[in-house]
């Protein structure tokens, strides 16, 4: 991973919030990944439908992702190559996950969906001081988004059978 991360141009994903270091602060921001597998057991328990299992393994495996990827942040500081291929790698997959979530809800997805995921993306490129709150609330409002978008495109099928 070192390596990878040496041979990366600058980009975004070199350009990160500093968690607080705190040991409170950086167990309660390691703690907001749990928001995915709570919205992945969320998808697999719905009792309207049969569970998506492939959605409820994308938001689980972006939780696993980003667990590993903070924990590296919190260890080794934002600076670290090790952690700017991990920032590449938790992005990619959720990124992937965020285009498989929409593919599955299109036409379906609801304006204040859309505004509250809106305000996510917001807080996820903010590296200000607020860095571990602000990415934290990211965690917890994207898992959220992606349940509902799951909720309601199931909501809606039903409504046309």
């Amino acid at each position: 991973f070192e390596f990878v991360g040496r041979m990366l141009p600058t980009a975004f994903f070199k350009q990160l919030g500093t968690p607080d270091k705190s040991p409170l602060w950086v167990a309660l921001f390691l703690m907001s990944n749990i928001a995915f597998p709570i919205a992945g057991i969320k998808i697999l328990t719905r009792r309207e439908d049969k569970p998506n299992k492939r959605l409820a393994f994308f938001v689980f495996l972006v939780g696993v992702v980003s667990t590993a990827f903070h924990w590296n942040q919190c260890s080794l500081g934002s600076g670290s190559p090790v952690v700017h291929t991990w920032c590449l790698v938790d992005t990619t997959f959720s990124c992937v996950s965020g285009l498989v979530y929409l593919t599955h809800s299109w036409g379906t997805i609801r304006k204040r969906m859309l505004a509250l995921f809106a305000l996510a993306v917001v807080l996820l490129f903010d590296t200000s001081r607020f860095y571990t709150v602000t990415h934290s609330l990211w965690h917890v409002m994207s898992a959220f988004v992606a349940y509902r978008l799951v909720r309601d495109r199931d909501a809606f099928e039903r409504q046309r059978r």
